[in-house]
């Protein structure tokens, strides 16, 4: 009999030892789970702060980049306003040409203040609208030539989009000048696409009279051409100018969104064939 008894007061005690644990373990849960509560709520809350302080950034670059075009704006108004006095021919062709390059960068900020990100632009459309502006501002009503794109769509940072847009201006705005003498008929394209290794290759041609056999590219006094020597340099690119059939400006460089070149690379020298 007192074995049994032993043994029910053993039962007794494990069951008080199960019920106490039990206990302590919904104790345990229930406090993990107002902690959890509390860190979701904290977390929702944090959230918000992120989401509303995005949303003013966005706002406030939105506003930068409206404000730099409307500034680039002034500065093409006055450009204008100051042409419009001036009566020596060449003065007034280099006018229209500065007006332009502010252009071109004030169509970059206002491409990135139409866009849903703000960070980069698709620069194969901004090539388009570029084109038909140049088209419209130098294309002389006596000469007939057509200006074509063949463009991919790839994003560009502002930093990069500004720099390789100038090419564009200097490389088409020097082809409607000089590679079409006697209103002879043309084509310049411009191509822009994905090449090898990560690389993107943006082009410029032309099917006019060329560049003269003995022309050197580093001793050009070709302003056109020395921006887009000093572009090409600041993309981290390599330049090549090719005078078979016309004149093709191509110019290589890696999207740093993409990843950087590799270093034995971008010490190559600006090359011309």
């Amino acid at each position: 009999m007192a074995g049994f008894n032993e043994m029910l007061t053993q039962i007794q005690q494990r069951d008080s030892a199960l019920l106490k644990a039990r206990d302590e373990l919904e104790d345990r849960v229930q406090l993990r789970t107002s902690e959890l509560q509390r860190e979701v709520v904290e977390h929702d809350r944090a959230k918000e702060v992120i989401s509303a302080s995005l949303k003013e950034k966005e706002t406030l670059l939105k506003e930068v980049h409206h404000r730099v075009k409307n500034n680039l704006q002034i500065v093409i108004s006055l450009l204008n306003l100051q042409s419009n006095q001036i009566q020596d021919d060449h003065t007034l062709e280099m006018f229209r040409v500065s007006q332009a390059r502010v252009r071109t960068m004030a169509l970059i900020h206002e491409k990135l203040y139409l866009s849903e990100d703000l960070s980069d632009i698709d620069f194969g459309d901004y090539i388009k609208g570029l084109s038909e502006y140049l088209a419209h501002s130098f294309k002389p009503d006596d000469l007939t030539v057509s200006l074509r794109t063949d463009v991919e769509s790839i994003h560009l940072s502002v930093e990069s989009a500004v720099p390789c847009g100038l090419i564009v201006n200097e490389s088409i705005s020097n082809a409607l000048k000089h590679a079409f003498p006697g209103a002879r008929e043309g084509t310049i394209t411009v191509g822009f696409r994905r090449g090898s290794e990560g690389m993107l290759v943006l082009t410029v041609s032309d099917n006019g009279v060329g560049i003269p056999v003995d022309f050197d590219l580093e001793r050009s006094n070709s302003l056109g051409l020395q921006l887009i020597t000093t572009l090409t340099k600041q993309l981290k690119g390599h330049l090549h100018v090719h005078t078979d059939n016309g004149t093709t400006i191509t110019v290589e460089f890696t999207n740093p969104r993409t990843g950087e070149e590799d270093n034995t690379n971008a010490e190559r020298e600006t090359a011309h064939s």
